[in-house]
């Protein structure tokens, strides 16, 4: 597959090589979530039981609320260039983890290649510690063993939270960038 990729490369140029890229990317997401719809209906939490739906633009508003309501003030800077087509790129399937019909939970998965994915989530503040992110990681581990898939973790360095979720998990960085670091674990 690698040499496949590299062969493209040189074939077509890197501007051509990154057109088709990004067609490859959308077709790909648009079946990656289409086998995801399974997971679409009931997520268990500790003691109770949530909605977690596919989000579309209609849903901008209160994903736009959930995050004014749950950043910290450093990190609302964001939302004035926070926009819809931003939030729903093509690389990218959202979801929505709901508390009758209120927005807890915003989960993504970034199409990063062939078989090759990204998770994220963020709770809101009241709903953390209830099993809402280890229910939602779990859906997502059993996606990509379906898939054969590889995935990986991008935290905040600042996210002690997130980092000792994954950590307990057997997740190991792998990489560092500015105010990031890249996690994964090769299941």
């Amino acid at each position: 597959m690698v040499n496949l990729i590299k062969n493209f490369k040189l074939i077509l140029g890197k501007k051509n090589y990154s057109s088709v890229r990004k067609y490859f990317i959308r077709y790909y997401s648009l079946s990656i979530r289409a086998k995801l719809k399974k997971f679409e209906g009931n997520l268990n939490g500790k003691n109770k039981t949530f909605q977690i739906k596919f989000l579309n633009e209609d849903d901008f508003p209160d994903v736009k609320n959930f995050f004014k309501n749950n950043l910290t003030k450093k990190d609302k800077s964001f939302l004035n260039r926070f926009s819809r087509k931003e939030y729903f790129k093509n690389d990218s399937i959202r979801l929505g983890v709901f508390d009758n019909n209120r927005l807890i939970a915003s989960v993504v998965i970034y199409v990063r290649g062939y078989r090759n994915f990204e998770f994220g989530i963020a709770v809101s503040k009241r709903y953390r510690s209830i099993g809402i992110t280890s229910a939602a990681f779990k859906m997502f581990i059993d996606f990509c063993k379906s898939e054969r898939g590889k995935h990986f973790v991008r935290i905040h360095k600042k996210n002690d939270i997130s980092k000792n979720f994954f950590k307990k998990r057997g997740y190991k960085t792998y990489k560092s960038e500015k105010n990031l670091i890249y996690m994964r674990n090769d299941l």
